[in-house]
């Protein structure tokens, strides 16, 4: 099988996150990758070298000689190759993926490879390396202190960066995905885990992990079975205790939002103890008023649950958990056949999100229709497929057929309708199609299903996101869901998820998009890999070219998860990881 080279950012001290080679080498039992560390200095921090810290108040150099006999030139126009022996000149620009044309300095280290200095952050290129490998941009805090780099020293296993006020060092270091998950997990349990709800948390001092603040999030119970079907995904395949308690821990806490609002098949978007923050919404008290529950649940909290009901069912090993799991189904999916393929909160009310009725569905355009049809659809089967009551296979196949909702979801990927592109929508279409692919058996059905999973999958394929390249590949059947992509995206996901703000709109090699985003975002024409972009979760924007909140906040990372220990357990991910 083909070896995977690999790519991430380690955070290794406060504020300082860097970046990353590729390389591919043995590590033990596993395939390795080289991992590169940052640490953020002061200009004269006594513990740098003095050799080096001498070096790094010269002026930067322009030019450099590789040991091929090639020549470098650093110019306002672009990085000059000129080649002695052929009399051969050629200009890099953004054409050839030279991120900022203006460079101003030039370091060459070990394996060719040439470290650039610029008014803009700091650059890697690698000219023999696969055009996806070959340039790394970095830019802003989650790499420098500012982006004026002055100077650069090229060493063995990195850089030195100096900018006008602060210097990083770059440390390539070898590194697994394994060893990835597990610091990302450990991260969660120290500033993610809420009551077993796990989100992303604020940080009062920007940067500083030290300073984190726990708070409820408007899709608690989303975000929770991302974490619940993933840790569930890595129990059956590692057989490890502490995935289980952590998938039983998040599962209970999930179970816990339908119980609350003591309505039936009504669960909440979130809870909070008394005394904790109280962020805006409807939020309503329990009985002992010890706690508020949030209501006006949408339809993105009914796919997380079904989603993780139908994993955790089928993966975790404890009777009692699928029984609990059993009850949940069978009173959302009452509900909403009860109440005429709505969601109905408190006071009686429809929710603003909670529509799944035929006449809701006409006023939509195609791909609306057919996502609430997916949804629907996906809950039903699920619900009869856990209780085994033939009241949810009837309502399946009476919407599905007499109602036309199966219809309704082959035009998921149509791209002839002037529909607005929505990346939250994605990630509700693929978690449905995955439970629904998972348990259908009509031949039919399910080839239904297929062609549609599949002319979304074409729509959204340039987004390079492995968690929807891994469930196509588990819902269809196919070889050929690019695989490579799915395990460099995972490889560049920062391992830092602090929302650093990034910048990418001045750079050369990106061509921009037109229209822009459907909150008007300038966004680019090809996908930003995921250690150059904002840190988001599978509902963000790949294609977005500035965003974050300054250090401000930081993500849980279940979203690499997901994908990570879905594609270990299918065995979609080729390298032993």
């Amino acid at each position: 099988m083909r070896r995977c080279a690999m790519l991430l950012i380690l955070a290794v001290s406060l504020p300082a996150f860097c970046v990353v080679q590729s390389s591919r080498q043995g590590h033990g039992n596993e395939s390795a990758y080289v991992q590169i560390t940052c640490r953020k200095y002061s200009l004269n921090d006594p513990t740098i070298p003095r050799a080096i810290l001498a070096f790094l108040n010269r002026p930067v150099s322009r030019t450099y000689k590789d040991t091929e006999g090639a020549v470098w030139q650093a110019t306002p126009h672009g990085l000059v190759e000129i080649n002695p022996a052929e009399g051969k000149e050629k200009v890099l620009t953004g054409k050839d993926g030279l991120p900022i044309l203006s460079v101003n300095g030039i370091a060459g280290g070990p394996n060719g490879r040439l470290w650039l200095a610029s008014s803009q952050g700091a650059i890697l290129f690698m000219p023999n390396a696969a055009p996806s490998q070959r340039w790394f941009y970095f830019w802003g805090q989650r790499y420098l202190s500012d982006n004026q780099v002055l100077q650069i020293v090229a060493v063995r296993d990195g850089a030195w960066i100096r900018t006008l006020t602060g210097i990083s060092r770059i440390e390539l270091s070898p590194f697994t995905l394994k060893r990835k998950s597990e610091m990302f997990l450990t991260r969660i349990r120290k500033r993610h885990d809420r009551y077993g709800y796990v989100s992303g948390c604020l940080l009062l001092r920007a940067g500083d992990p030290a300073s984190f603040r726990m708070i409820s999030d408007d899709n608690d119970g989303l975000w929770t079975s991302i974490f619940v079907a993933a840790e569930s995904f890595r129990y059956k395949t590692t057989h490890s205790p502490e995935a289980l308690q952590n998938a039983r821990t998040s599962l209970t806490a999930l179970l816990r939002l339908v119980s609350i609002t003591g309505i039936p098949g009504f669960p909440a978007r979130s809870l909070i103890h008394r005394g904790d923050f109280l962020p805006g919404g409807e939020w309503h008290w329990t009985p002992d008023g010890q706690w508020k529950w949030k209501g006006d649940t949408s339809s993105d909290e009914l796919v997380g649950h079904f989603f993780a009901y139908w994993v955790a069912y089928n993966l975790l090993p404890d009777n009692g958990d699928r029984a609990a799991i059993r009850s949940a189904v069978s009173s959302i999916a009452s509900g909403l056949i009860e109440h005429h393929w709505q969601l109905i909160g408190y006071g009686g009310r429809v929710t603003t999100w909670g529509r799944y009725n035929p006449d809701y569905l006409k006023t939509l355009v195609p791909r609306e229709r057919a996502l609430d049809s997916l949804e629907l659809l996906s809950h039903l089967r699920v619900a009869y497929a856990i209780t085994g009551d033939n009241k949810f296979l009837d309502g399946y196949r009476r919407i599905g057929s007499e109602l036309g909702y199966v219809q309704n979801v082959m035009q998921i990927g149509d791209d002839t309708d002037p529909w607005e592109i929505n990346h939250s929508d994605e990630e509700l279409a693929f978690l449905s199609f995955y439970p629904l692919l998972n348990m259908e058996n009509n031949p039919q059905l399910r080839q239904q299903y297929q062609v549609a999973l599949t002319s979304l999958w074409h729509r959204v394929r340039s987004e390079n996101n492995p968690l929807w390249n891994f469930i196509y590949a588990e819902g269809t059947g196919t070889k050929s869901y690019d695989c490579a992509e799915s395990m460099e995206a995972l490889e560049r996901i920062p391992l830092s998820t602090i929302s650093w703000t990034v910048q990418n709109s001045q750079r050369d090699d990106l061509v921009i998009a037109r229209p822009p985003g459907r909150f008007g975002e300038a966004q680019s024409k090809t996908a930003i890999p995921p250690d150059e972009r904002y840190v988001m979760k599978w509902n963000g924007n790949p294609f977005q070219l500035d965003s974050g909140d300054g250090g401000r906040s930081e993500d849980d990372g279940s979203f690499f998860l997901l994908p990570y220990w879905f594609g270990r357990y299918y065995r979609l991910i080729p390298c032993s990881q």
